[in-house]
């Protein structure tokens, strides 16, 4: 599926972590058509920490890949991104 970038913010937490949320629009899968959703759906994702530096002004309009991996619970867990 692909994703592209439309912005992004970073921030520092309360915690004085160093954050980034990724926003990018991707189309609706087939499954959000039968329940009625057409056209593009907006996301937004938190950035793993160790890649935060890969966010910059010249990734917008880029093309975005989600990598993801099972917690030890099972449950969806992003790794890491790509961009190109």
């Amino acid at each position: 599926m692909e994703r592209e970038i439309i912005g992004y913010s970073k921030f520092t937490s309360k915690k004085g972590n160093q954050c980034c949320i990724l926003r990018f629009v991707r189309d609706v899968t087939d499954n959000e058509k039968n329940f009625g959703s057409y056209g593009m759906k907006a996301e937004e994702i938190f950035v793993p920490e160790n890649q935060i530096n890969l966010v910059n002004e010249s990734i917008l309009g880029k093309k975005l890949v989600l990598n993801y991996t099972c917690n030890e619970f099972g449950a969806a867990r992003l790794e890491n991104i790509s961009i190109s």
